[in-house]
C-alpha cells in the first residue's frame, strides 16, 4: 500500500485551513457575542432601548464606564469652538466634571482628558445630539428640560469663562454663540 504524499499533504492543507476558518468563525463570534452584551449592559446605564442609537454610542467608544463624561461633550464642544482650549474653560470643565463625579478615578476621566488634549471630531458631538434625541423619547418633559437648563448653563459657564477682553464686550464670542444655539437645538427635537 503506497501512501500518496500529494493526497496526504492536500489532506494537510485542507485540515489547517478548516482549522483556520474555524479559529476566525469562533472569534467573530465571541467578537459579535461581546458586542451584544455590551450594547446590552449600554442600555441598563443608559436606559435606552434603540438599538441603533445604542450602536451609535459603542462605536463611537461610549460605554456604561465613559456615558457619564458624554453629558461633558458640550461644554467640550464650546471650549474648542476658537480652535484653542483656554486653562479658563479647561478649569471649569473638570470643575463641572467634578460636580458629576468624574475625577481621575472614573472610568469616563481618560475619554475627558483625551477631549481636553486635543479638539474631538465633530463624530463625538453627533454622537452626543443621537444621544439626546433618545432621552427626549425616554424622559419627561419636565425632566427633560431640566437637563437642558443644566446642560446650557454649564456650557454657557465654560463660554464665559476665557471670553472679554480686559473685563470689556462680551465674555461669549461669536464662535461660543453659535455652539450654544447648536447646543440648544439638540434639545428642541422632541418637546
Amino acid at each position: 500500500m503506497t501512501i500518496d504524499i500529494r493526497e496526504e499533504g492536500r489532506r494537510a492543507l485542507e485540515e489547517e485551513f478548516f482549522a483556520r476558518l474555524n479559529f476566525e468563525l469562533k472569534e467573530k463570534l465571541l467578537a459579535e457575542m461581546s458586542r451584544r452584551e455590551a450594547i446590552i449592559e449600554l442600555s441598563r446605564a443608559s436606559g435606552i432601548a434603540n438599538e441603533k442609537v445604542l450602536e451609535i454610542l459603542l462605536d463611537a467608544q461610549i460605554t456604561p464606564g465613559t456615558l457619564q463624561a458624554l453629558s461633558l461633550v458640550p461644554l467640550v464642544r464650546v471650549a474648542w469652538a476658537d480652535g484653542v482650549l483656554e486653562p479658563a474653560e479647561q478649569e471649569a470643565i473638570l470643575k463641572a466634571a467634578a460636580a458629576q463625579g468624574i475625577d481621575p478615578n472614573h472610568a469616563g476621566y481618560d475619554a475627558l482628558k483625551s477631549w481636553l488634549t486635543e479638539a474631538p471630531s465633530d463624530t463625538l458631538f453627533n454622537t452626543w445630539q443621537n444621544y439626546v434625541r433618545e432621552l427626549g423619547m425616554t424622559m419627561s418633559k419636565d425632566a427633560f428640560a431640566k437637563v437642558r437648563v443644566e446642560i446650557l448653563g454649564r456650557a454657557e459657564t465654560v463660554a464665559k469663562a476665557a471670553g472679554g477682553f480686559l473685563g470689556l464686550g462680551s465674555k461669549i464670542s461669536a464662535v461660543e454663540r453659535e455652539e450654544l444655539e447648536k447646543i440648544d437645538e439638540a434639545f428642541e427635537i422632541f418637546h
